[in-house]
């Protein structure tokens, strides 16, 4: 057994490495090709992507200027709401059941019991369970307070945008991990970009979002373009593994405000990382870093059929040792990576010795889970390789 520092030094100079080297190499000729003016890669999976941009940019490419821009769901989700809508109430989302008082401390706006009371005029226990009607009562004194919250937190970022030299380009080019583009609608909608054109680069990009084809904003993705179907399904099971390779052992933005100098100042949301996280980052980003100093830069439409078989390895199929290390990688605030349970259980083989209909059952059902290839015997793989509805022709038998 490998000891971690090890084990995640070589998943990332010999799987994170190469699929994260492969998508910038490949981002550098789109860049090219559409001419893009300002490259924003975007807080926290942006992070280890713009380090492996500034050891691959082809030469022609470096004057570009290229931003680490600090962005979450939750700063962008209100610096872009400029009217009441289902955006914004939204962010006001309970749950049926939660009490009041939990339910205040959590929303996105101050305001405590008293003052609630007193602006509703009348008397409310901070034990009552949330319920619609509730919900309805209270909504005409939250909506102000959400619009004038939105206001204030939209004028801070739009002027770290323009602290970043970002105002004013015409062609933006978004990178980010993926999947949805998120992100990169809630850029575009801000005022002070709406002339500007954000094409987003990410590692994949899945077909669901509505706003795909939008006038002003393009998406595409390396590993897969929108497209479903096989690697469609398989990748929405690496989606945790994939969010790994690019994490970053720093916090999150919360908001942007206004400090007392008037400049734009971050609030970062609570972070922390075990003793065991912080190596397994800090080692697998310097493997990635030392493959992307000595790989050659090789562009590529897509990712090529050997490196993606490598990535679905991992991703699906981890042997013993890939499980032990990667299962103690438990998902916290901060970093996006899969905890135990989602690494596949198998029943008991005696239940399968007299019942193959539920081994192939539970098979299909944990497929797509890591883990559960490793911990079937050498008889269940040889005949699940038969029937097996994806190729499994670079799995071991043992």
């Amino acid at each position: 057994m490998q000891t971690p520092e090890k084990f995640f030094y070589r998943l990332g100079h010999t799987v994170a490495g190469p699929l994260l080297c492969g998508m910038i190499d490949w981002l550098g000729r789109r860049v090219r090709a559409r001419k893009e003016e300002h490259i924003l890669f975007l807080a926290r999976d942006g992070y280890i992507l713009q380090k492996i941009w500034q050891q691959r940019a082809p030469e022609d490419l470096k004057p570009i200027p290229h931003t680490y821009l600090l962005a979450s769901r939750r700063s962008l989700g209100f610096a872009r709401i400029r009217e009441w809508d289902a955006a914004a109430r939204k962010l006001l989302h309970f749950e049926v059941g939660e009490r009041l008082g939990a339910y205040l401390r959590r929303l996105p706006v101050s305001i405590d019991l008293s003052a609630l009371e007193k602006r509703m005029g009348r008397a409310l226990d901070p034990d009552a369970r949330m319920q619609a009607a509730l919900f309805e009562a209270m909504l005409p004194t939250l909506k102000p307070l959400v619009l004038e919250r939105a206001e204030r937190e939209r004028a801070a970022y739009e002027t770290y945008l323009e602290r970043c030299g970002i105002l004013g380009t015409e062609r933006l080019a978004v990178v980010d991990a993926g999947w949805y583009g998120s992100l990169q609608h809630a850029l575009a909608a801000l005022p002070c970009l709406q002339k500007a054109h954000l094409s987003g680069y990410y590692l994949g990009v899945f077909p669901e979002p509505p706003y795909l084809n939008r006038a002003g904003m393009s998406l595409s993705g390396w590993l897969i373009d929108g497209e479903p179907g096989e690697r469609f399904r398989e990748l929405r099971a690496m989606v945790l593994i994939l969010d790994f390779f690019c994490s970053a052992d720093m916090p999150g933005l919360d908001y942007m405000r206004f400090n007392e100098a008037g400049e734009p100042e971050p609030v970062f949301a609570p972070y922390t990382l075990s003793d065991y996280q912080r190596t397994a980052v800090l080692h697998l980003q310097t493997g990635i870093l030392d493959f992307a100093k000595e790989a050659p830069v090789h562009p590529a439409d897509r990712c090529p059929e050997s490196l993606y078989t490598r990535l679905r390895k991992v991703g699906l199929h981890p042997d013993a040792e890939e499980i032990a290390h990667l299962s103690r990688l438990e998902g916290v605030r901060g970093i996006d990576v899969s905890s135990n349970a989602t690494f596949a259980r198998r029943s008991h083989p005696l239940r399968y010795l007299f019942n193959w209909n539920a081994f192939y059952r539970d098979y299909k059902a944990a497929l797509w889970r890591p883990g559960f290839w490793a911990q079937l015997n050498t008889l269940e793989r040889f005949i699940l390789k038969r029937i097996s509805p994806i190729g499994t022709e670079d799995l071991p038998n043992q």
